[in-house]
């Protein structure tokens, strides 16, 4: 993504989703009825929380010409399906992505390894998702729902992937 064309956010090395949304298992049908409990008042709140985190990062791009090049303005339904998005990766053990604002409106999640090794998932004013990916010299790419409970799976197939490159990268060899 061509600096002139995007806004980019890019978050410290390591910060990663909390592993403390992590399901435990339950004894009991009364400790599994306060973890779903819990779990649902955790997602609602992630979810407020993502909306105003993504408010704050992306301030200057929710007005026409934001970039000085003619750039479309991001949406609130952009920012709500990029929120959901984010508060259902939360319980996986990705990396999280750096944040851009592109000058079609549109919001995209990037992680990236190297020129080889890279995905982009992004969320416009329509609602939907797209991703793109180069992974291990395969290219990847299509639309997926974000109405569903869960992340579609192709792309939860790709972010595992990097996630496991991402691991063995920080491997010391042996």
């Amino acid at each position: 993504m061509n600096s002139a064309t995007a806004l980019s956010y890019y978050q410290p090395p390591g910060l990663s989703f909390s592993n403390l949304a992590r399901s435990t298992p339950a004894f009991s049908d009364e400790s599994q009825v306060i973890e779903r409990k819990t779990l649902e008042s955790f997602q609602e709140n992630g979810f407020l929380f993502y909306c105003n985190w993504l408010n704050r990062k992306l301030e200057e791009a929710f007005v026409d010409d934001w970039d000085g090049a003619g750039a479309k303005p991001v949406s609130n339904r952009a920012v709500c399906t990029t929120a959901a998005f984010l508060t259902k990766l939360e319980r996986e053990p990705i990396p999280f992505p750096e944040l851009e604002a592109d000058n079609d409106g549109w919001i995209t999640l990037e992680w990236y390894l190297s020129s080889d090794n890279v995905i982009h998932v992004s969320f416009g004013p329509s609602g939907v998702g797209t991703f793109a990916s180069l992974l291990k010299g395969l290219k990847n790419y299509g639309e997926f729902s974000v109405h569903n409970k869960t992340i579609d799976e192709k792309v939860m197939v790709l972010l595992r992937t990097f996630e496991s490159l991402s691991l063995d990268k920080n491997r010391p060899n042996s």
